[in-house]
């Protein structure tokens, strides 16, 4: 029962990650900026530095990494 705890956990984190980056993304297309890993990794720093929440911040951060 723990590893599953662990696999949904993994999930949810996965998820939120996805999230995170699709958001960037359609938030940099309405504003008309381009999506280019520049300005991806911008947004989510903007987002990071918004945010008091260290589940959020970890989400941010594992993003930045993933688009460089």
């Amino acid at each position: 029962a723990i590893g599953m705890q662990l696999n949904d956990k993994h999930q949810a984190f996965y998820d939120d990650l996805c999230k995170a980056l699709g958001r960037a993304v359609v938030l940099l297309k309405e504003s008309g900026q381009p999506v280019t890993e520049q300005t991806l990794d911008l947004m989510l720093q903007n987002h990071n530095t918004q945010t008091e929440d260290l589940y959020l911040t970890k989400i941010y951060t594992t993003a930045r990494r993933v688009i460089r």
